[in-house]
């Protein structure tokens, strides 16, 4: 997840801009389509549900320290392109009559958006899992604050309170490790911040479905790699496919093998070596998963100081 939270606090002027931005689109159309969409509904009509959420998709392209290189993705973080989308965190629903309305009374509220990939948005569609479903709003009259919302909000929550970038087992090639994300070592695992956490890894499969394989091997049953290699061969899921594709190069068994220790020296080599990825690896920075530990959001996890 992009660190927008750090973003507003370190550029207050930036949070300015986009609130006011947010006003003037609420004002524009928020209060014409909930008057239209309030009487489709009392006359069983389908919703009018028009893309205008798509115009305050540069607003959200500019929450950027490096205003000149592409938007990212905010869940996965990797580069977007005119084709990714303005998402809603609180899913608006079918407009068809027939079908679940859900959150249709936010389907023009700037505070409900934020940039997503085609991957992420395939992902999520219109999953918001909270807490205890007898707190689920249905109408606008609802008091949403009690919702606790299990899927992270990445205009709200900051990513390093939930996750850490971990190095682990590769689940396929037994000799090779991988960089995952993880819920942070200090989430107790009874706890609604864990939960959220791993929520929403799972959804976005952020840790390329590592979890479900630490499931089984808790179970005590053995990972049939054979099927997990028929798996990669089927998987249509980029992000999945790069990853195994990525540790075969010599670039980044060199970067395993120099992974951070308590030395000096061993983070400077990490360092170096990092950075020649980033500089001649475009495809790796594309994935995503190297912006978010080149952006150090995981200090605790790369423990360099800049």
């Amino acid at each position: 997840m992009q660190n927008i939270v750090k973003f507003f606090t370190d550029f207050p002027d930036e949070k300015i801009n986009y609130e006011k931005a947010g006003e003037s689109f609420n004002n524009k159309w928020n209060n014409h389509y909930f008057k239209i969409n309030q009487e489709h509904l009392i006359n069983n009509e389908n919703l009018n549900f028009e893309s205008k959420w798509s115009e305050f998709k540069p607003v959200l392209e500019n929450l950027k320290i490096d205003k000149i290189r592409k938007s990212r993705c905010f869940i996965c973080t990797k580069d977007l392109n005119d084709s990714d989308c303005v998402e809603h965190y609180r899913p608006k629903g079918s407009d068809k009559k027939d079908k679940e309305k859900l959150y249709w009374w936010l389907a023009y509220d700037y505070k409900n958006y934020y940039l997503i990939c085609k991957d992420c948005n395939t992902k999520k569609l219109d999953s918001f899992p909270i807490k205890n479903e007898k707190d689920r709003v249905n109408t606008p009259s609802g008091d949403i604050d009690l919702e606790k919302p299990l899927l992270l909000n990445p205009m709200l929550d900051n990513p390093a309170d939930y996750f850490k970038v971990a190095l682990v087992q590769h689940p396929i090639v037994l000799n090779r490790k991988i960089l995952i994300i993880l819920p942070k070592d200090n989430l107790e695992t009874d706890t609604e911040k864990y939960e959220r956490a791993l929520t929403t890894i799972k959804i976005f499969n952020l840790d390329l479905k590592y979890l479900d394989f630490l499931e089984k091997q808790d179970k005590g049953e053995d990972i049939d790699f054979q099927e997990l290699q028929k798996l990669k061969k089927k998987t249509t899921d980029r992000r999945i496919q790069n990853c195994l594709s990525f540790y075969e190069e010599t670039e980044l068994k060199l970067l395993i093998n120099n992974f951070p220790s308590e030395s000096d020296d061993s983070k400077t080599k990490f360092y170096e070596t990092w950075q020649k990825i980033i500089s001649e690896r475009k495809s790796f920075e594309d994935w995503g998963l190297a912006q978010l530990i080149y952006n150090f959001q995981f200090q605790d996890f790369t423990k360099i100081d800049l």
